[in-house]
């Protein structure tokens, strides 16, 4: 997986969205393995890349899109597994799946990032090994990184050096969370679902988390078979909050809206 950086465009006579490829760059792996990285997200002139077999977090310089430039890779101990980075102004949030719980870094300088903090089970309850996470606000609600455990954990990460527990969330899904996107004071789950058991999209209301326990609005299955709406991969919600497109991971995924 490179870095692709894309333009979207919108002409006046139609809602199509057009995009033209303006760059490309993929970042040296000491590592012939086909799992090199992992997610990627941006915000403002920094991108962030999580990784696999690769390790560590790839962050870019995307102030130029024409030219966009690896300014650091943070790879503390060189054998951290960081399956989701996440920045956010000039913040990372970078989740271990391999033990290393989420580190929190200071991004102002790309070149030299710096360590704030780290979520783990002895510094805020959280987990140590996630594959998934969200930012709400001062928030931090992550995944375990496997079937053994569905529980999301809700961190307040307004001191990233002394992360505090604020509460269990238990879906009503029956394995596993895979992700979670928020909009709003909504937070949408993708479930995993089993053989006997529709996976289930839940819709909660997050707007008071920091001291009440989200509310569940109601789910959503996929009803043309038990294993139909399974595997929920991701999904993300539309800018007017009226739909939700949904996608599976599976061989020959498809996606639902």
């Amino acid at each position: 997986m490179s870095l692709l950086v894309l333009v979207f465009g919108l002409n006046e006579n139609s809602s199509a969205q057009k995009l033209r490829l303006r760059s490309q760059i993929t970042p040296t792996c000491g590592t012939n393995s086909i799992a090199k990285f992992a997610d990627i997200y941006a915000d403002g002139n920094i991108a962030v890349q999580g990784s696999y077999d690769c390790r560590g977090v790839f962050i870019y310089d995307v102030s130029n899109p024409d030219s966009p430039r690896l300014a650091s890779w943070y790879n503390p101990g060189n054998n951290q597994r960081f399956l989701e980075a996440v920045v956010i102004g000039n913040r990372g949030y970078f989740g271990s799946g391999n033990g290393g719980g989420v580190h929190i870094v200071d991004l102002t300088d790309v070149n030299n990032p710096q360590l704030l903090g780290i979520v783990n089970s002895t510094n805020g309850n959280a987990f140590n090994s996630i594959h998934e996470m969200v930012v709400f606000g001062n928030y931090l609600i992550e995944n375990f990184n496997g079937f053994s455990n569905k529980i999301l954990k809700v961190i307040n990460i307004s001191n990233p050096a002394n992360p505090v527990f604020v509460r269990d969330i238990n879906p009503t899904e029956v394995t596993w969370v895979h992700a979670m996107h928020i909009r709003g004071n909504r937070m949408f789950t993708s479930g995993w679902g089993n053989s006997t058991v529709r996976g289930r999209t839940e819709i909660y209301d997050v707007s008071n988390i920091g001291t009440q326990a989200p509310t569940l609005l109601g789910f959503i299955q996929d009803a043309t078979s038990v294993t139909a709406g399974n595997s929920m991969h991701s999904s993300w919600s539309s800018e007017d909050g009226n739909y939700l497109y949904s996608c599976r991971e599976t061989d020959d995924g498809n996606a639902d809206l």
